[in-house]
């Protein structure tokens, strides 16, 4: 039962970041720019590089699917009977990959959000930190759930 609850979680969990990260841009379309600026100058703020939209929209979820798909074979190869810290590492990896990646899509979105050009775009620090924070909670978070899941059974 067990494993079908965790089965039904990642899957449940996958699909849920593959829709945000993926769905977010073509949600507000008609609100961004056709290039999207995906990475800033640190020390100025200003964006010095963008994407296509279609190419801003795709690859982090591009990304999350080969995440998960490497977690998944790394759980097949360990089996049945794997350490409980792998089992939380696996948590930890899934949550706060998945946290981390819809956060940096979102910091693109809200960025690039209401801008002609992708020059224009705000800069993501805030959101940025907020994503980066955001994430580390969820690993944390992830791997104590399965922790303390583990030592009461």
């Amino acid at each position: 039962m067990r494993r079908s609850v965790a089965g039904w979680s990642v899957g449940v969990w996958s699909v849920a970041v593959l829709t945000t990260v993926t769905g977010l841009p073509w949600a507000v379309r008609n609100r961004l720019p056709d290039r999207l600026a995906t990475h800033w100058d640190g020390s100025a703020g200003a964006p010095d590089d963008s994407m296509p939209f279609w190419a801003a929209a795709l690859l982090p979820g591009l990304m999350w699917a080969v995440l998960v798909l490497v977690v998944l074979l790394v759980c097949r190869r360990a089996g049945v009977g794997a350490s409980v810290r792998f089992r939380a590492g696996t948590a930890a990896a899934l949550l706060s990959g998945g946290v981390f990646l819809a956060g940096v899509q979102a910091c693109v979105v809200l960025s690039n959000l209401d801008h002609a050009d992708w020059r224009e775009a705000d800069s993501p620090v805030v959101w940025a930190v907020v994503s980066g924070l955001s994430a580390v909670l969820a690993g944390l978070g992830g791997w104590l759930g399965v922790v303390r899941t583990r030592a009461r059974t």
